[in-house]
């Protein structure tokens, strides 16, 4: 999927809810569209709420993982 330079975390994120569907979408967005509070989304391994959040502007390369909570004991 190709982006422009200038594509933010949320960008990416509502086209690949366009491009995958409903379970997607579902999955990731909540009923007021915006992303559900228990994911986690990564840039290159760093939580985007240490960057500048959703709005955060992604370089050629970046990877981005979005990551379900996780428990254990």
């Amino acid at each position: 999927m190709e982006f422009s330079q200038s594509a933010s975390v949320n960008t990416v994120l509502r086209k690949l809810s366009e491009s995958y569907g409903a379970d997607f979408n579902d999955y990731v967005f909540d009923e007021l569209g915006d992303v559900r509070g228990h994911l986690e989304i990564l840039i290159n391994g760093r939580s985007v709420s240490t960057l500048s959040g959703l709005n955060t502007k992604l370089k050629d390369g970046d990877q981005v993982a979005i990551l379900p909570p996780v428990g254990g004991g």
